[in-house]
């Protein structure tokens, strides 16, 4: 996003992160109500563990990485638009940052946990496909709820 010269799509941008933030607090409170789906197998592998921390990680990088771009975005006085509408006002330039240390470090958290949920997605998707093409016991049924 800094790359670009048309700043035009930031608000864009914004509003959909602000989307994103609450189909992930319904994604999450689903995800708890529901439980996550339960192993082939009942043994504690380091392949189990891993994927249970990948899970964990994918989820909280859904709730992290819209909260902190709210946070940078406000402590760094740009306001927050959602599509027509203004949640938080944008304030002067001059009076920009309202807190630094707020802004930088959210920044920071909002491009960390972006490239977390990329490689984790990542790797998600190659564990799926190595299930369902190499080792066929249709977890890629099981992800989408379909019992085969």
């Amino acid at each position: 996003m800094t790359t670009f010269e048309d700043f035009g799509w930031y608000s864009w941008h914004k509003s959909v992160g602000v989307l994103a933030l609450f189909i992930a607090v319904l994604r999450v409170i689903w995800r708890i109500k529901e439980g996550f789906p339960k192993p082939l197998n009942n043994d504690q592998s380091i392949q189990v563990i891993l994927a249970k921390l990948a899970h964990y990680t994918l989820l909280a990088c859904t709730i992290v990485m819209p909260i902190s771009g709210i946070i940078a975005s406000a402590a760094g006085g740009y306001g927050l638009p959602f599509f027509e509408f203004s949640l938080i006002e944008s304030v002067p330039p001059a009076e920009r940052p309202m807190n630094s240390f707020w802004a930088g470090f959210s920044k920071e958290a909002h491009f960390f946990a972006g490239y977390l949920m990329v490689a984790i997605l990542a790797i998600h998707i190659v564990g799926a496909l190595w299930h369902q093409l190499v080792k066929k016991d249709n977890t890629m049924y099981r992800m989408i709820g379909v019992n085969k």
